[in-house]
């Protein structure tokens, strides 16, 4: 039997809660609407996942990725004042996403832009099929959880963020472009 204070910590009762660093914020706080914005895009990937088996790798692939960022996000790397090489151990060995791994989502919009017409119009989402559907909603929390980490390198001053964005603006692209293509 799994131990009921696995899940159950009751630190959050107060209305904070911590990041990986052990900080406790705000349980409104920014950290918390980035990391919440990216973890329910992730899940609703799941239950794409799950119904649509051919795409499955990739969504894996991509769901990986986002947890990454959430980690590198929930990490505080503890930047001196005037010196901006991070001083976290927690921050400094953190696996991260890669310029690579977004190259693989440009991979893919290529490849699948290569086998649809897009017309220059506005796209009613979901008017194609239930696949299309889940994917403008996809796309739709994609650019929310994009707007909200540029929010949070803005407003926690995280220039360290920039390839984590990019693959956000590229994936979001990626699922544009998966709605478009039933």
């Amino acid at each position: 039997m799994t131990d009921p204070s696995m899940v159950t910590t009751k630190g959050g009762d107060g209305g904070k809660s911590t990041n990986f660093n052990g900080e406790c914020f705000q349980k409104d706080d920014v950290l918390f609407d980035t990391v919440g914005a990216i973890d329910e895009l992730t899940s609703y990937l799941g239950i794409i996942k799950q119904k649509y088996h051919e795409e499955r790798d990739l969504l894996e692939f991509i769901q990986r990725c986002l947890q990454k960022i959430m980690s590198v996000i929930a990490t505080d790397p503890e930047w001196d004042l005037y010196d901006p090489i991070p001083r976290s151990e927690l921050y400094i060995n953190l696996d991260r996403i890669t310029y690579h791994d977004t190259v693989t989502l440009e991979t893919e919009n290529k490849e699948k832009l290569e086998h649809i017409e897009l017309e220059p119009v506005f796209v009613l989402p979901g008017s194609e099929s239930l696949y299309s559907a889940h994917f403008d909603y996809a796309r739709a929390i994609c650019r929310r959880a994009e707007r909200e980490v540029v929010r949070f390198a803005s407003k926690k001053n995280r220039p360290d963020l920039t390839t984590e964005m990019k693959f956000l603006n590229r994936l979001s692209d990626l699922l544009f472009i998966f709605a478009r293509s039933t």
